[in-house]
């Protein structure tokens, strides 16, 4: 998984990752008490490159401050390829 770009953002923000092969993926947004505050993607996705937006208008607005979005990334066959990650991203109004 990338870091997201920009970084710090206002509004918006992109985060891109790439996957070997078809996968179930979730990628979720988090504040520092570790709620979800946004689910970006949450289905079965093709192997490749993929680019999703965060915007915070889509969550009904939050405060400024440290979020992380964490990817999981699950292989239907082993859990050897099983795949997750957490990073760090600042949104500054």
């Amino acid at each position: 998984m990338k870091q997201n770009y920009p970084n710090p953002f206002n509004p918006e923000t992109q985060i891109g990752f790439s996957i070997p092969k078809k996968s179930k993926v979730i990628l979720t947004v988090h504040n520092v008490l570790g709620v979800e505050v946004a689910r970006l993607v949450d289905k079965t996705l093709d192997a490749g490159s993929y680019t999703e937006k965060f915007t915070i208008q889509k969550t009904g607005g939050l405060t400024s401050g440290i979020y992380f979005y964490r990817i999981a990334i699950h292989s239907d066959k082993l859990k050897a390829d099983n795949f997750e990650q957490t990073k760090k991203m600042i949104f500054a109004k």
